[in-house]
């Protein structure tokens, strides 16, 4: 039975105090093109545990479909950390129940195994019972929570003129679209002890639930922090405030005016962090993998295969290549790419350092996840046609001939050229027939047929590589 992954990463997750999140709409052929999701619910009490449940949305498909679903935390080594699972008939809009995965305070306690760099990796795997479809799927999504981090001095003058009840105040105003604004507060309040300096955090237009962190110090007159207090928590519609209170005994600040109060001046050091909603919420790559006949049941096998299957890094997907390749090794059926094709690991590299694929592109049954930047500077067809922001592109030729264009872009290499002079050093003559009419159809001059020659004979590098580009050019013609 093949198996449907979504694997859902969570950017900055521990900045929000609790949060409901909702996953990317995915869907698939194996999910039979109907819309889901996946919500993520964590309560104010961090002991009570998270919560998940899988949603499908409205679509055209109608009557039930039966799904047996996984869901699983996935660690900093791409591991799951815990696996939660279950089954339902899902009906169009409806959802399965909340699924318990663990308290929030044991991922912030061992963030170390949870958060590496702060981003929580969920994994959910669906199998419809009684689909006719072999392949499995794969989808990777991503949600950013916003984080604004701002750092300022905020000179407070007069001070001693600064009476009980009176109120100072500065606006910060966000960097980020999405932000809230950020009101200081400053004023003095009457206690029998003598007046109290107190601060107040206002965040402004609170539409949704933000976690704040402040850190304010009185700078001394050659630069120094003398007095430092921090504070965190968690604003909301109702309650919108951080508040120091106090933040120091105006007493103190006046028995050293010289270091405090220079020249009548109150200098705050201000450190403010606020964490907000998403600022970014999408699928970042879907298909079949490389190799697009990957078979996958619920074996305890196949599970241990796609435990290796997922790696974080440096706060972009990427995968663990050696595992992928393992995956694929087992299960390709494909012939136009094996484990050591200079292709394949090319485009594993990329992957490796986080530079993800953004197009497919199919040829019969085979998917190749290739990159518009690259595969456009190699032919202005191809960049015309990135230009209509497609993200799959057929095409009706053989799967071979697509695998070797995207090599020769990866690799600077045109196939048939090298092909040919392997064919002509051992003498393999139907093969060397083969390339030659293939090169020569390519050429329609006789100065092109004589540039086919200066490469033939080796006669240096640029004509070769003109040679190269020509036929190039000539190939990607005939597929738009």
């Amino acid at each position: 039975m093949a198996c449907f992954t979504i694997i859902w990463e969570l950017e900055n997750y521990s900045e929000l105090p609790h949060c409901s999140l909702s996953s990317p709409w995915f869907s698939g052929d194996l999910l039979e093109n109907t819309r889901w999701q996946l919500w993520l619910k964590d309560e104010e009490n961090i002991n009570l545990p998270i919560t998940c449940y899988i949603f499908r949305g409205s679509d055209d498909r109608k009557g039930k479909i039966d799904v047996s679903f996984e869901i699983a935390i996935i660690g900093v080594h791409g591991l799951p950390l815990l696996t939660k699972s279950g089954e339902k008939s899902f009906e169009e809009c409806s959802k399965s129940e909340w699924v318990e995965l663990i308290d929030k305070i044991t991922i912030l306690e061992l963030k170390g195994d949870f958060l590496w760099n702060n981003i929580l990796t969920l994994r959910c795997q669906l199998w419809v019972k009684n689909s006719t479809i072999s392949r499995s799927e794969l989808c990777l999504a991503r949600t950013v929570l916003g984080v604004e981090k701002r750092e300022f001095f905020w000179a407070n003058t007069e001070f001693s003129k600064l009476k009980p009840g009176e109120r100072r105040s500065l606006l910060v105003q966000p960097h980020q679209k999405g932000a809230p604004t950020a009101e200081l507060t400053l004023f003095l309040k009457q206690t029998s002890d003598g007046d109290d300096v107190v601060l107040e955090v206002n965040i402004g237009d609170c539409k949704g639930i933000y976690g704040v962190f402040a850190k304010i110090s009185v700078v001394g007159a050659y630069g120094q922090l003398l007095y430092t207090k921090s504070k965190e928590g968690s604003t909301h519609l109702n309650d919108n405030c951080l508040k120091f209170e106090p933040f120091i005994q105006k007493a103190i600040l006046q028995t050293n005016e010289s270091c405090t109060l220079l020249n009548d001046t109150l200098f705050l050091k201000c450190e403010l962090k606020t964490g907000f909603g998403p600022i970014l919420s999408r699928l970042e790559n879907y298909g079949h993998g490389l190799a697009s006949n990957i078979e996958s049941t619920p074996s305890e096998e196949t599970k241990n295969d796609l435990k290796k299957f997922k790696e974080t890094s440096n706060s972009r997907t990427s995968f663990n290549s050696d595992a992928f390749r393992d995956l694929e090794n087992v299960n390709d059926n494909s012939k136009s790419c094996c484990s050591f094709c200079p292709l394949k690991r090319a485009l594993e590299r990329l992957k490796k350092d986080g530079i993800l694929p953004d197009v497919c592109l199919k040829s019969g049954s085979k998917s190749f996840c290739v990159h518009k930047d690259i595969v456009g500077s190699k032919s202005h067809s191809f960049k015309n046609l990135f230009e209509e922001n497609v993200t799959m592109k057929s095409f009706d030729l053989d799967t071979q001939n697509l695998h070797h264009l995207l090599t020769y872009i990866y690799l600077d290499r045109d196939v048939a050229l090298d092909m040919l002079e392997v064919a002509k050093k051992f003498n393999i003559v139907d093969l060397e027939q083969v390339c030659s009419e293939f090169l020569t159809s390519c050429s329609s001059t006789s100065s092109e047929q004589g540039r086919l020659a200066l490469s033939e004979k080796n006669q240096g590098g640029k004509p070769k590589r003109r040679v190269r580009h020509h036929i190039f050019d000539a190939i990607i013609s005939c597929f738009f």
